[in-house]
């Protein structure tokens, strides 16, 4: 796995947006808490701040900000994907494997960017919240449970 557009800004806001491969059967709402867990876990450990999400059936976005000493993202997802995919595998659940013999689920390249200004984080924040209605899981944002839009809805920041 490979960020299609690696910015190494330390402190750095960025979005990022996992998809499952093509082929692969597994819903990733059946497994949430697992996800959930391997975030946390590595947030604890690596110390990122989880501003915006949505786990959608077949794919993850994300807002987070790094540390003020590091940009190293990558790193950070590899141990939640790693994470993850051992939940599964103690979970019974059949995981393709790659040509290498690896465990695989993920598409090789993700999309991670920076977020430099306001803007950018508002209209990216805006887009994860409506993604769940832009895929057909559910007709209003604030229905679906696997969102951050809760936090900001209970906050009276709905948009982020």
């Amino acid at each position: 796995m490979k960020s299609m557009n690696p910015n190494n800004i330390p402190g750095g806001i960025y979005y990022f947006s996992l998809a499952l491969q093509e082929g692969v059967s597994i819903n990733l709402v059946d497994h949430i808490a697992a996800l959930k867990k391997s975030i946390q876990t590595v947030k604890y450990h690596s110390l990122f701040k989880l501003l915006a999400f949505a786990f959608l059936p077949d794919r993850v976005h994300v807002i987070w900000q790094m540390p003020e000493y590091d940009s190293d993202h990558y790193s950070r997802w590899k141990s939640i994907t790693n994470l993850f995919i051992k939940s599964l595998l103690d979970a019974g659940v059949a995981v393709p494997i790659n040509g290498c013999g690896n465990h695989q689920i993920w598409q090789d390249d993700y999309e991670g960017y920076a977020l430099n200004n306001k803007q950018a984080l508002k209209q990216h924040m805006d887009f994860i919240h409506i993604s769940p209605v832009k895929s057909s899981s559910v007709k209003k944002a604030v229905d679906w449970p696997h969102s951050s839009i809760h936090h900001y809805a209970n906050t009276g920041r709905a948009n982020g």
